[in-house]
């Protein structure tokens, strides 16, 4: 297939009629079912009607028209144009053989044809064809930003740059298909860190209006403050206090410093470079300076998050520890290393939830559909709690307190592994939990990309980055997104401006006198600048 095609959208237009081209026995009916599904998915070429156990051969070709003939069936003449092998199956019992097609990226859009046939050598063979038509994942038709590929699977119109008629272009129209109402907020987008440094990816504490960050080159582990009257980063270096040297670098867990809430305030924690490297080390602040130390029992760990309790008098770790090439998750509680426990799965994104002491993640189900996943540490059991057929990550779990403090969760899901292309709310409804509410992103950019629950004045919100690349691919073009999570809220607005950059790492700051979010901007030398939105809340 990858002598023809490249990575496309898929688009049945339905299968001529089987074409016989010497008499057989019997005759094959061949189908392509392709239905609506993203421009990189494999299809399936399903050929019926085969004698058992029979070896099928399938080909492809530019468009249907007067090919050559192909020796390796029977001799039988090929209903295509420049047809290219894609390779052989065999018929079940019943006479069927299903083949995965997978498409490569740079396909070239246009009408294509399948053809199949049973490889008798030696005899005459029979072959049927189909038709269907390719959508390039790169085209655009109507130049409204949004690539035709996105533009199809959900339901707009490639050939009208504005399909709900609106005056707002597809490509920037969260709801596309709902001519409601402009969102009338105005933008402010300012940069808040040294335009000469380069500050990457700070961790926001809204309890004490502080950051935690860690440079790339030099393995120091930094806080700095916030101003809780203009979120602005004091000093704009980020270099306000030094917590650590003997870290580890940031690509060992491709995460840097993250804080945990406890009863005396929030610490820092990371992985740290000391005798049992990588381990976990914390950090706390007598309030003078800041002093980090290793944990004990906590060795081979690549990435430890923080529960982010409150006032918690028993702040606990999610861990990814990695032995002998094989990753697992754990948890430990801070102060009691007897406690550190392996989990049973390991799920993607583990971290505690907000009014719970319990883990929420993603791990694949027996389908390979990634659901979403709770842990109970007091149990040990692992409860997977959603079952539709969205893939689903960048769980987290909170107290709603519009909800009269219920614990709900959302999960960035999408209809591939690993690429998320909106954000739902779950909410338990009898003994399941349903999407109760859907925050999309712009067709420009479809993706979501590091999303975070925040609460102000009461209410329940996201903030995401959303990226014209999924988060494995990385530093796309990007915009930074906020969408209400309250259930019926029609909120969602872009609250960085549209300069085309590549935006990462969005962070919401609760904790003065309005919400910001802080996001990095990444240069093409590398530099990293922090950026402030204002959300018009």
């Amino acid at each position: 297939m990858r002598r023809v095609l490249g990575t496309v959208m898929l688009v049945a237009c339905g299968a001529v009629p089987s074409v016989p081209v010497r008499q057989a026995p019997t005759p094959i009916t061949l189908g392509v079912s392709v239905g609506t599904a993203f421009a990189d998915r494999p299809f399936d070429v399903v050929v019926t009607g085969a004698p058992a156990g029979a070896r099928v051969g399938v080909v492809v070709g530019s468009r249907p028209g007067a090919g050559p003939c192909w020796p390796q069936l029977g001799g039988a003449c090929l209903d295509l144009l420049r047809p290219a092998p894609l390779g052989i199956v065999r018929a079940d019992a019943t006479g069927t053989a299903t083949m995965r097609i997978d498409v490569p990226f740079d396909a070239v859009a246009g009408t294509y044809g399948v053809q199949a046939g049973v490889l008798a050598p030696g005899a005459p063979g029979t072959s049927a064809v189909a038709v269907f038509d390719l959508v390039g994942l790169l085209d655009d038709t109507d130049g409204d930003g949004a690539r035709d590929v996105i533009e199809v699977e959900r339901g707009m119109d490639r050939f009208d740059p504005d399909t709900d008629g609106d005056g707002l272009g597809d490509g920037a129209d969260p709801r596309p298909l709902d001519p409601g109402p402009f969102d009338t907020f105005v933008v402010h987008d300012v940069t808040v860190s040294d335009p000469a440094g380069s500050l990457p990816d700070p961790e926001v504490d809204n309890v004490g209006a502080r950051i935690t960050w860690q440079d790339l080159d030099g393995d120091a582990v930094w806080v700095a403050d916030l101003d809780p009257a203009t979120g602005a980063i004091v000093p704009p270096d980020g270099r306000g206090a030094l917590v650590d040297t003997q870290v580890a670098p940031i690509r060992l867990g491709a995460n840097g410093p993250e804080w945990v809430q406890t009863s005396t305030g929030a610490e820092v924690v990371y992985v740290g470079a000391g005798p049992g490297y990588p381990s976990v080390y914390r950090a706390a602040f007598d309030g003078v300076a800041w002093h980090g130390a290793e944990l004990p029992g906590s060795t081979r760990v690549n990435l430890v998050l923080g529960s982010q309790d409150v006032g918690d008098p028993d702040p606990r770790l999610t861990l990814l520890v990695r032995e002998a090439g094989v990753e697992h998750g754990g948890w430990r509680s801070v102060d009691d290393p007897s406690t550190e426990t392996a989990l049973p799965v390991l799920m993607v994104d583990q971290r505690w939830a907000i009014g719970e002491r319990a883990i929420y993640g993603s791990a694949p189900d027996a389908s390979g559909v990634r659901q979403v996943q709770r842990y109970d540490p007091t149990t040990g059991d692992v409860t997977t709690l959603t079952t539709d057929a969205w893939s689903k990550q960048d769980v987290f779990a909170w107290a709603a307190p519009e909800l009269g403090g219920e614990v709900v969760f959302f999960a960035g899901r999408g209809q591939r592994d690993g690429e998320p292309t909106e954000v739902a709310l779950y909410r338990r409804a009898g003994g399941t939990y349903e999407a109760v509410q859907v925050v999309p992103t712009p067709a420009a950019f479809p993706y979501v990309v590091s999303p975070e629950v925040f609460v102000w004045a009461g209410h329940s919100y996201v903030s995401f980055v959303a990226s014209d690349r999924p988060r494995h691919e990385d530093n796309g073009r990007a915009q930074v997104w906020i969408g209400a999570l309250t259930p019926g809220s029609t909120l969602v607005r872009r609250v960085s401006d549209t300069t085309d950059l590549v935006r990462k790492d969005a962070e919401t700051f609760v904790g003065g006198a309005r919400p910001w979010v802080l996001y990095t901007i990444l240069r093409d030398s590398g530099q990293r600048l922090i950026q402030r939105c204002e959300l018009g809340l």
